[in-house]
């Protein structure tokens, strides 16, 4: 008997609870699939609350979080600081691809 196909990865962004419902065999495909795309920090940020994790995929998942989130933080940090030090030459900051959606 095989196992039912791996939803695509938009349908479980958009709804993180159908996570629940994978084998250990899907999650390793999905963690495969979403580090191929760059999505797993993402994914385990937004899903946290809304999805069990399996223990074994448990510190995939908050390695994934932690660095997401430092990412992030180190985004600001910059972006703070560029803005401060544009500010008086009157040059607006313009950000663009993943610091522009952070």
């Amino acid at each position: 008997m095989t196992e039912p196909q791996l939803p695509s990865l938009p349908a479980l962004i958009r709804q993180p609870q159908g996570l629940a419902a994978l084998s250990l065999r899907q999650w390793d495909l999905l963690l495969r699939r979403l580090r191929a795309s760059n999505l797993l920090g993402r994914m385990a940020v937004q899903a946290d609350a809304e999805a069990p994790v399996p223990a074994p995929v448990r510190p995939h998942w908050l390695a994934a979080q932690r660095l997401a989130l430092h990412q992030r933080q180190a985004i600001r940090w910059e972006c703070t600081h560029l803005a401060e030090a544009l500010a008086p030459l009157g040059i607006p900051l313009v950000l663009l691809k993943g610091a522009g959606y952070a």
